[in-house]
């Protein structure tokens, strides 16, 4: 199945006719179009690009944790009488 027929699908479920939809066929709902975007991403490289994007968040954190360290045992070391 392609990513439109999956949201087919899911708007399918969430409309269930007359009565309203139970819970189960909204949460399968949510889950096939939850699987329909996950492809959508997949295959237009977006998940690559957020991946990348963390990593890159998470190296520059570490960094500014490593230089608030440094700057600290720098001033707390200066300042320490002998």
């Amino acid at each position: 199945m392609t990513p439109p027929d999956l949201m087919e699908a899911a708007r399918a479920l969430s409309e269930s006719g007359r009565a309203p939809p139970t819970q189960a066929r909204l949460r399968r709902a949510v889950s096939t179009a939850y699987y329909a975007m996950f492809h959508t991403f997949q295959k237009s490289d977006v998940l690559w690009r957020i991946v990348s994007a963390e990593r890159a968040i998470s190296r520059f954190e570490q960094a500014d944790v490593a230089t608030r360290r440094s700057f600290a045992a720098h001033v707390l070391f200066r300042q320490r009488p002998s």
